[in-house]
């Protein structure tokens, strides 16, 4: 259902890590006291992807002066763009990480290695 309701303007594996916590919310499989590992075994199909993903909000999180709270406020940014495909939802990647890292993570398509090595290369700018 959230694919089909979703715009889909993401990359692949980010739209599946959306999608899959979409899900798990849904459903309830997603229980945020739990921590890491322990909450992606099992309950997740496109387990590297929602690797990536967490490693993704936690470097926005870390990096963010303030406005952005934790994982799940962080997420809630990414479910709002893919649901309504409007991609303002994450202007903040441009203000964090620099000028056109919005349009580069646009740009990796269906490629999870990609996907991957973006998220590991990412540096917040310097303040």
């Amino acid at each position: 259902m959230f694919h089909l309701k979703g715009v889909n303007f993401l990359p692949t594996p980010l739209t599946e890590a959306i999608v899959e916590r979409l899900t798990n919310e849904a459903i309830n499989l997603d229980d945020p006291s739990l921590e890491g590992g322990r909450r992606l075994s099992g309950t997740y199909t496109y387990i590297d992807n929602m690797i990536a993903f967490d490693s993704l909000l936690e470097k926005i999180v870390k990096s963010t002066p303030s406005g952005i709270t934790d994982l799940m406020h962080t997420y809630t940014f990414f479910a709002k763009a893919h649901l309504s495909g409007d991609i303002t939802h994450l202007s903040f990647l441009d203000d964090i990480f620099g000028p056109g890292t919005l349009d580069s993570l646009n740009k990796l398509n269906d490629n999870f290695t990609l996907f991957e090595e973006f998220v590991n290369h990412l540096e917040a700018k310097k303040i």
